[in-house]
């Protein structure tokens, strides 16, 4: 339903303006260093990942509008899909064992969809800062055991700003910034375990963004990025379980992620 619901939106923006297009496609590798705290602020596990450790793509669509003599409003759809193998040093669930006590892999997916909206401000020829607004939707998929999966959800409401120019005048080089933050609405963990839903505490995620862009000939472009994303997620309600009462803690996340591909417009 909410794929349909994106589609319409680009859809109906489609019909009432002539757009300038751009497809990108991008291959994508994040490294992960995340951390749950008890209450007392002591270490229960962390999961770590190296660049080449997970690994995807990312599909890019987007829309360009002259909105105004001074500026511009694009419209983009971003569809993320990236998984590997994590580190986990913690414990056993359910065990009452001292963090380090287990040491294991733990496979990974994430699923990102993003419809985002910018408006940017011809300040000169070379120049356009920006605001941005989206709505998105995140999935973190985490494997610790065959028969332990803990899936995290929620929609990231994204606010933000950024500049995006050319800053070498002998190059076809443009470079775009940004700094973003996001909050999370209804965030849920599921533990497959105990078929429990837990409801987290508040997610919020500070998300920073610099992609260098090389025009080429017929319209082509060679894209580099980097992203560097610092999430916090506040503990979830207790409830009783199989295994007594349980709940999910407070975490930090620090996620670097680099991406390489080619972009199409017309």
């Amino acid at each position: 339903m909410q794929n349909l619901i994106i589609l319409a939106l680009l859809l109906t923006t489609a019909a009432f303006a002539k757009p300038n297009t751009t497809f990108a496609f991008l291959v994508t590798s994040t490294a992960i260093d995340y951390s749950e705290y008890s209450q007392k602020n002591d270490i229960l596990d962390t999961e770590n990942s190296s660049f080449g450790d997970i690994g995807g793509f990312c599909l890019y669509y987007g829309y360009n509008f002259n909105a105004t003599q001074t500026g511009h409003i694009n419209i983009a759809f971003t569809y993320r899909q990236q998984q590997g193998k994590t580190t986990y040093v913690g414990s056993l669930l359910g065990k009452d064992n001292p963090y380090g006590s287990y040491q294991g892999e733990s496979d990974n997916l994430f699923v990102d969809y993003k419809l985002q909206i910018s408006y940017l401000y011809h300040y000169k020829s070379n120049l356009r800062p920006k605001l941005l607004f989206a709505l998105a939707k995140h999935l973190w998929e985490r494997k610790l055991l065959p028969n332990q999966t803990e899936t995290y959800t929620w929609l990231p409401l994204v606010f933000g700003f950024g500049l995006d120019g050319e800053f070498f005048h002998t190059l076809p080089l443009s470079i775009q910034t940004s700094f973003a933050y996001c909050y999370g609405i209804n965030p849920t963990m599921q533990l497959s375990t105990t078929q429990t839903n837990f409801t987290l505490g508040r997610a919020e995620n500070f998300v920073f963004d610099l992609n260098a862009i090389y025009h080429l000939p017929h319209h082509i472009d060679a894209i580099v990025g980097y992203n560097y994303n610092y999430q916090i997620i506040q503990p979830s309600n207790t409830l009783n379980t199989s295994l007594g009462k349980m709940y999910e803690p407070f975490s930090k996340d620090y996620q670097q992620r680099v991406q390489v591909g080619l972009g199409y417009s017309f």
